[in-house]
């Protein structure tokens, strides 16, 4: 919820506290777990960063 509220800058992304109410940022958080964790997109990013484990 913070993410989608606040944005990730850093990451090129917008929050969207002044454009969805906490209950459309809800519903959009819920469609991404029910319907998009898993997916693998046809040209996935590679990945970033460092793992730690």
């Amino acid at each position: 919820f913070n993410t989608v509220t606040n944005g990730w800058i850093e990451k090129g992304m917008i929050p969207y506290k002044d454009q969805l109410s906490p209950k459309q940022r809800l519903e959009v958080i819920s469609f991404i777990l029910t319907n998009l964790q898993g997916s693998t997109p046809a040209t996935p990013k590679a990945p970033q960063g460092d793992l730690y484990e």
